[in-house]
């Protein structure tokens, strides 16, 4: 079922957490998070991005407690992560103190979102209307970004992973090494899964174009990536 058209004058709000004391501690010293990652060694850049915006855990379970089930362990019973004990060794804070365990307990992977009409907002925020004035490729956005999901909907979990890690679709793009430092895998098995992802994509593309269904501008370029 399709769900319901959001009207044009209304506008989406989402309301992003993030570690504020990791914040203040790296962008007091280092002008971008880029700058931090360049002056630390063996700290990537896309792993403090997660651990900022609280999209990953810096803590993980010992060994001997990885059989399992996370939800029966202990919060205590965690432990910092390797990668996150040389972020906060490099920034010379107690690593309890840059990554409180509660703020990743309560708020790990959470977001808030409302939405408003356009004229209800400019009156909460007076101050920003300018910015909040809606362009006129607004729904053209909205419409590219569903077609997407629609066909990257064939895709398996790790599929959509890559994909949407290659080509920023969340944040920002980023390169095979990048990716396989997140996982296990080397960057010739995710340049296979990303190939593998595109036929899929293809298939569904020309199945929805048979249809007639609205893709918002959104294609598959020759060599299979979104364009």
């Amino acid at each position: 079922m399709n769900e319901p058209r959001v009207p044009e004058d209304t506008l989406r709000v989402e309301l992003r957490l993030r570690n504020n004391v990791l914040w203040h501690a790296i962008f007091d010293r280092w002008s971008s998070v880029a700058a931090f990652c360049e002056d630390a060694v063996g700290v990537s850049q896309s792993e403090v991005g997660r651990y900022l915006n609280l999209k990953k855990s810096p803590y993980v379970l010992p060994l001997g407690l990885r059989k399992y089930r996370p939800r029966w362990i202990a919060l205590d019973e965690f432990v910092l992560s390797q990668t996150a004990q040389r972020v906060a060794d490099h920034i010379g804070m107690i690593a309890e103190d840059l990554f409180p365990r509660d703020l990743y307990a309560d708020c790990l992977g959470k977001q808030f979102v409302v939405e408003l009409p356009h004229e209800r907002l400019t009156q909460l925020l007076p101050e920003h209307a300018e910015q909040l004035a809606i362009p006129p490729s607004f729904t053209d956005q909205v419409e590219a970004k569903d077609y997407a999901e629609r066909v990257m909907s064939v895709l398996t979990p790790k599929e959509q992973f890559v994909i949407r890690r290659r080509f920023g679709l969340d944040e920002r793009e980023e390169t095979y090494a990048e990716i396989g430092q997140e996982t296990t895998l080397t960057s010739e098995r995710i340049r296979q899964i990303e190939a593998a992802a595109f036929r899929k994509m293809r298939r569904r593309h020309d199945a929805m174009s048979d249809c007639g269904a609205d893709r918002g501008g959104v294609g598959l370029g020759d060599g299979g990536g979104l364009r």
